[in-house]
C-alpha cells in the first residue's frame, strides 16, 4: 500500500511542476509576442503606416471618370 501511494505522490508532484513549468512559458511567450506586436501595431495606428496617398483629382463632366494631374519631377 505504501508504494501505491508514493507512486500516486511523485506522479502528483509531476503534474504540479509540469502545469508550473507551462505556465512560466506561456507568460514568456505571450510577453515576446507583446514585445513584437507593439510596433507594428504603434506603425499602423500612430503612423499610419498602411494610410493610403492622397492625390488631387477632379470628376469627368460626364460623371464616367476622374482626371489626376501628375506631377513631373526633374
Amino acid at each position: 500500500m505504501r508504494t501505491g501511494r508514493l507512486i500516486s505522490y511523485c506522479a502528483l508532484v509531476g503534474i504540479v511542476c509540469a502545469m508550473t513549468a507551462s505556465g512560466s512559458f506561456a507568460r514568456t511567450s505571450r510577453d515576446i509576442l507583446l514585445k513584437q506586436a507593439e510596433p507594428r501595431l504603434r506603425a499602423i495606428y500612430d503612423d499610419g503606416a498602411f494610410r493610403p496617398r492622397r492625390f488631387s483629382a477632379d470628376w469627368l463632366s460626364d460623371g464616367s471618370g476622374y482626371t489626376v494631374m501628375e506631377s513631373v519631377s526633374g
